[in-house]
């Protein structure tokens, strides 16, 4: 009996102060640094600039709720959503064998095809308990606008996952957000093709 009063404690321990909660934030990072490490390539040359969030909210992603104890709150890491799924769509693309490059707002950089797009949902919450129930959501309205004849292509996407864990760290939250963005990216690639010196649907 002794011992499951102390087994009891120490999982209320482990619930109601987590590692996270000394300033109550859980930084996500959409991608993995891969940016520099891209080889020049001929062939199409596209550019990805920051898509534009029209959520309420344009940096806060959601909460990681407590049964017992404080809330947290899923946030960006260094940056904003914006540049963010920006950044994680080059580095898909890059993976896929595209020659891609990130381009920040503003800047004039010379590229056969800009992708750009608005996020319309990206969401991360979780409840916290004796395991991690991890919910990801995104709907983006992607565009590709063709630099040969001017021509634009506009495609939404929609993706949702759930991640179960029993012991939370903050990879398992970067590992499904990076998964429901990378099946939403995967969506818009299967939707169109390489045509003419640009992109167009299938």
């Amino acid at each position: 009996m002794a011992q499951l009063l102390i087994l009891f404690c120490t999982v209320l321990a482990l619930i109601s102060f987590p590692a996270c909660a000394k300033d109550d934030v859980i930084p996500v990072a959409f991608s993995e640094g891969l940016l520099d490490s891209q080889p020049v390539a001929s062939g199409l040359k596209v550019l990805v600039s920051d898509f534009l969030d029209d959520r309420t909210d344009a940096r806060r992603l959601g909460l990681r709720r407590a049964v017992v104890g404080s809330d947290e709150v899923y946030q960006v890491r260094n940056g904003g959503p914006g540049d963010a799924t920006a950044k994680a769509l080059v580095e898909y693309l890059f993976r896929k064998g595209w020659f891609t490059q990130y381009v920040g707002p503003g800047a004039e950089e010379n590229g056969d095809v800009i992708i750009s797009g608005r996020i319309l949902e990206l969401s991360l919450d979780s409840t916290r308990g004796l395991g991690t129930d991890i919910v990801a959501k995104s709907k983006l309205a992607i565009q590709a606008r063709n630099h040969a004849d001017g021509s634009a292509i506009t495609y939404t996407v929609s993706q949702s996952g759930t991640y179960s864990v029993l012991w939370f760290e903050e990879k398992d939250a970067e590992e499904i957000m990076r998964d429901v963005l990378d099946k939403s990216f995967e969506k818009f690639v299967e939707r169109i093709k390489v045509d003419g010196g640009g992109l167009h649907f299938r």
